[in-house]
C-alpha cells in the first residue's frame, strides 16, 4: 500500500509541477484593477453625445460613413469607369498629371468627415464613446480582481475607449483622468496597465508623460505597435517591393484552408479549386515568372507615386497622429517627405506633434521601460510571430506577427530574415558569449538585445489577429507575481510554440520549432510539386465540379 501511495504522490507532484506548461483557465485575481488599453477597436462617432450623433467608422467592417459617398462601391465604380480611360491615355502619351491630378483626390468625399484637422484634432465633436460613468468596483469579494482568459478582458479589466487617430500623447492625457476615475472607484492607489497593438503607443505616451506619477502597478505590452508596424509604414513610406518569396509564402499560408489567417474561404467556396488556384501562384511567384510584371509595377509606382500619394494620404489616414506613430524610424523621415509634410506651414502643428511622439517615444522606448523598472515598474513583453506580413513592402522578408515586426514589439531583438535562420557560426558566436539560451532554437530571434531580455516572452505561430488564452497565461502569472516573473520560470519559456489544435503553448525545441511551417513551399521543386499534386486532384473533381448542382 506504501508503494501505491508513494507512486500516487509522485504523479501527482509531476503533475501540478507541469501545470504552468498548460493553459490555465484561471490565473487568479490580481492585488489591482487593471486598465486594459485595446488597439484600433473603437467605434467612431460624429457629434458624440448630441442629438445630431451619427457612426462615422464601424472599426470591424473597416468601413467609414460619408454622407456625400453613401454607397462606396458604386462610388468606387463610377470613378473606375472614369479615371481608368484616362489612366491608359497617360500611359500612352506619359503625360500623367491630368490623370494624376483626379485620382490624387478620389478618397476625399469618402473620408471628409473622418480627417482630422491641420493640428491634429478631431473635427465635428467626433471621437469614441467612452464609459466612465459606468465605471464600478469589480473587485470578488476577497478583494482582488479576477481573469480568467482573453475573453474575459473587455469585462474584468477597466476598458479603456479611445479614438485611434488621435495622437498617443494626447491620448494619455486622457488615460490619465482614466486611471484617476478607476482609483478613485476602487479605492486603491495604483492600477495594473496592459495594452495590445496601438494601445500599446498610448501605454507609452503616458510613462513617458505620467512615469513619475506612482500610479502603476506592473505594465504588459502585447503584440505592441510602439515601435511601429511594418506594412503600414512602408505603405507611408513608399518603400514598396512585389518580392516573390513573400508573396509565395502569403498566398502559401493565408489561401490555405486551416492556416491561422485562411481567407480563401470566402474568396473560392471548393476547396480543390481553392488549393489549384494557390499551387498555381505559388509556382509562379517561386519560378519568379512574375519578376517582370513587378519591375514594370514598380516602375510605374515610382512614377506617379509623388503625385498623387500626397493626396491620397492627406486626405484620410494620413491626417491621423495615431497612424504616423507607427510608422517606424528607418521610414519616417521619408514618410513626411513622401506626403509632403516638410517645410509646408499649413501642417507645421501637425508636424511638431508627430515629432514629438516620434522622437521623445518610440525613438528612447526601450529606455522609457529600463527607467520605469528601475522605479519599480515591472513591465512584461509579449511578441508573437510566425504569421506573413502583405508582401507588398520592403519588409515582408521580416519575421512578424503579420502586422507588427519581432525586432519592433520585442524592443530591440536582432532577427534573421525568413527562410534565412542564423547560421552555425553565428550561433556558435553566441553560445561562446554566454549568450545561447537567448537564441531561439528556430535560430531566427537573438533575444539578447532586448531592452528586456528576461521578462520579453516570444510565442511562434501566433497571429497579430489570435491573442489567445495562452498570453493572459504569462501576463496574469507576471502580475500575480508583481513583476518578479522572468522567463524560464514557472514553465514559461523565453521561446514557445502555439499549439492551435489545443489553444496551449509548448517550450520550444529544434523538433518543434518549425512544425507548421507547410503552408508554402521554400523551393521551386517544392512548389512545382504541390501544384502538380493539385492539378491532379483537380482533374479527378472535375466532374463533380462540372455537374454540380
Amino acid at each position: 500500500m506504501k508503494k501505491w501511495i508513494s507512486l500516487f504522490l509522485a504523479v501527482l507532484v509531476i503533475f501540478t509541477a507541469c501545470l504552468p506548461a498548460f493553459a490555465a483557465t484561471d490565473v487568479g485575481g490580481f492585488a489591482y484593477p487593471t486598465v486594459y488599453i485595446r488597439g484600433r477597436v473603437a467605434y467612431l462617432y460624429n457629434h458624440v453625445g448630441t442629438e445630431q450623433e451619427s457612426e462615422l467608422y464601424d472599426i470591424y467592417d473597416n468601413k467609414v460613413f460619408s454622407p456625400e459617398v453613401p454607397d462606396i462601391k458604386a462610388y468606387a465604380i463610377e470613378q473606375a469607369k472614369v479615371l481608368l480611360p484616362k489612366f491608359a491615355k497617360a500611359l500612352l502619351t506619359q503625360n500623367y498629371e491630368p490623370w494624376a491630378s483626379e485620382f490624387s483626390c478620389i478618397l476625399a468625399p469618402i473620408y471628409r468627415d473622418f480627417v482630422l484637422d491641420q493640428n491634429g484634432n478631431p473635427r465635428n465633436g467626433s471621437g469614441a464613446k467612452t464609459n466612465w460613468d459606468a465605471l464600478t468596483d469589480k473587485a470578488d469579494a476577497n478583494g482582488t480582481y479576477p481573469i480568467r482568459n482573453y475573453d474575459d478582458l473587455d469585462e474584468l479589466f477597466y476598458d479603456f475607449l479611445w479614438d485611434w487617430r488621435c495622437s498617443p500623447l494626447d491620448v494619455a492625457d486622457s488615460l490619465r483622468a482614466f486611471i484617476d476615475r478607476v482609483l478613485a472607484v476602487t479605492g486603491k492607489k495604483k492600477v495594473n496597465l496592459v495594452s495590445r497593438c496601438e494601445g500599446s503607443c498610448v501605454a507609452m505616451a503616458y510613462l513617458y508623460k505620467y512615469g513619475n506619477d506612482n500610479k502603476i502597478a506592473n505594465n504588459v505590452l502585447l503584440g505592441s505597435s510602439a515601435n511601429g508596424v511594418g506594412y503600414a509604414s512602408g505603405l507611408f513610406s513608399g518603400k514598396f517591393r512585389l518580392d516573390a518569396d513573400a508573396l509565395n509564402r502569403y498566398i502559401g499560408r493565408n489561401f490555405a484552408t486551416g492556416s491561422d489567417k485562411s481567407f480563401g474561404d470566402d474568396l473560392v467556396a471548393d476547396e480543390v479549386i481553392r488549393t489549384y488556384l494557390r499551387e498555381s501562384l505559388c509556382l509562379l511567384a517561386k519560378s519568379h515568372s512574375m519578376d517582370l510584371l513587378e519591375k514594370l509595377l514598380l516602375r510605374l509606382i515610382n512614377k506617379v507615386g509623388p503625385m498623387v500619394y500626397p493626396g491620397l494620404l492627406m486626405s484620410s489616414y494620413g491626417t491621423c497622429p495615431g497612424y504616423w506613430a507607427m510608422v517606424r524610424d528607418e521610414d519616417y523621415e521619408d514618410a513626411k517627405a513622401l506626403a509632403g509634410l516638410n517645410d509646408n506651414p499649413e501642417w507645421a502643428n501637425f508636424v511638431k506633434k508627430i515629432d514629438e511622439y516620434h522622437g521623445q517615444v518610440q525613438k528612447r522606448a526601450g529606455k522609457i521601460l529600463k527607467t520605469q523598472q528601475e522605479k519599480g515598474v515591472p513591465s512584461a513583453v509579449l511578441v508573437k510571430y510566425g504569421a506573413e506580413t502583405m508582401p507588398i513592402v520592403t519588409a515582408a522578408n521580416e519575421i512578424s506577427d503579420g502586422t507588427t515586426l519581432v525586432k519592433d514589439a520585442s524592443f530591440g531583438a536582432v532577427t534573421a530574415k525568413i527562410d534565412h535562420p542564423f547560421d552555425d557560426a553565428y550561433v556558435a558566436a553566441a553560445v561562446k558569449a554566454g549568450k545561447g539560451d537567448l537564441i531561439s532554437p528556430d535560430r531566427m530571434i537573438n533575444a539578447s538585445t532586448c531592452a528586456l531580455p528576461q521578462s520579453t516572452w516570444f510565442i511562434k505561430y501566433l497571429s497579430h489577429d489570435n491573442w489567445g488564452s495562452v498570453l493572459v497565461d504569462i501576463f496574469g502569472e507576471f502580475i500575480r507575481s508583481d513583476g518578479k516573473l522572468t522567463v524560464g520560470q514557472k514553465g514559461f519559456e523565453r521561446f514557445e510554440v502555439f499549439q492551435p489544435k489545443t489553444g496551449t503553448a509548448v517550450k520550444m525545441t529544434e523538433e518543434n520549432a518549425n512544425s507548421q511551417s507547410d503552408y508554402y513551399a521554400k523551393d521551386l521543386f517544392g512548389a512545382f510539386r504541390r501544384w502538380l499534386s493539385a492539378l491532379q486532384a483537380l482533374l479527378k473533381s472535375l466532374p463533380k465540379i462540372l455537374f454540380k448542382r
